[in-house]
């Protein structure tokens, strides 16, 4: 058993870390803001979204903002663009900064050609192997669906601990619509470091329209490579470990006689 899943060397099987004191999950909001909302140099707007960054020639000097239906400017000496890895280049591309064929396509004009805005993009493809619990064996919903996880590296990765399969307890699956009347649980394979990457492009100038996301899941052969024997060492345990416990739905390692079971 390793310390933890955030210790440099956390290969193996360990606790999940979590932030949950008298199980309230913390936030930014409980720990940073309400202690810092009082300085009188800070000024926090809720329920206002950013349209486009604004530029005297190529500095950034300020954002147009909306709220309200009301339309206006925020103003500053540095400005901070920090909106995740989706709004960040999405915004960066409605305020003209990205592939120029892209922006002018989309009538907004050109501030600075930057082809990789929106390029590299990436996540972490995951299959859930999911199981129902038997009657005698209920679940505590009171309980962290997630408390342990193991990280491994694939057979024959370069990239170390590449991989993680995650138990949880669930009473409702993510997804829809529910295909189950009884509580379960989940092994969930991720493929951490994946090599195929997709793109984040334009559909409108229009920022309440959202971004097309295209991720280009598993598209390489090695990161389905990957993901298939990760479902299978998540069927193995399952088969060593939870037999008793557990009533598998015809998910079993027995049951999978080819890759094209799990293209």
């Amino acid at each position: 058993m390793i310390p933890g899943m955030n210790h440099p060397e956390s290969t193996g099987v360990g606790p999940i870390p979590m932030n949950n004191p008298d199980g309230v999950r913390m936030s930014t909001g409980l720990t940073y803001i309400n202690l810092s909302r009082h300085r009188l140099n800070l000024t926090i707007k809720a329920n206002v979204v950013v349209r486009k960054v604004l530029f005297d020639g190529k500095k950034a000097i300020g954002a147009e903002v909306e709220s309200g239906g009301d339309v206006f400017t925020v103003e500053g000496e540095q400005i901070i663009l920090s909106s995740g890895a989706i709004g960040s280049p999405h915004l960066l591309l409605l305020s003209g900064v990205g592939p120029a064929e892209q922006l002018r396509r989309y009538g907004i004009p050109v501030v600075h050609e930057l082809p990789g805005v929106g390029q590299n993009l990436r996540d972490h493809p995951i299959v859930a192997v999911v199981y129902k619990v038997k009657p005698d064996h209920p679940q505590d919903p009171a309980e962290p669906r997630y408390q342990l996880a193991l990280r491994y590296t694939a057979t024959g990765s370069d990239d170390r601990n590449d991989m993680q399969i995650l138990p949880s307890a669930f009473s409702s699956p993510i997804g829809a619509p529910d295909p189950y009347e009884q509580e379960g649980v989940r092994f969930t394979c991720v493929l951490e470091l994946a090599n195929g990457f997709g793109e984040l492009t334009l559909a409108s100038n229009d920022p309440a329209v959202q971004p097309h996301l295209n991720y280009n899941y598993l598209k390489d052969p090695w990161d389905r490579e990957r993901l298939r024997e990760c479902v299978r060492l998540a069927m193995d345990l399952v088969d060593i470990r939870y037999t008793r416990t557990s009533s598998k739905n015809g998910y079993s390692r027995r049951n999978l006689t080819s890759n094209l079971m799990m293209p």
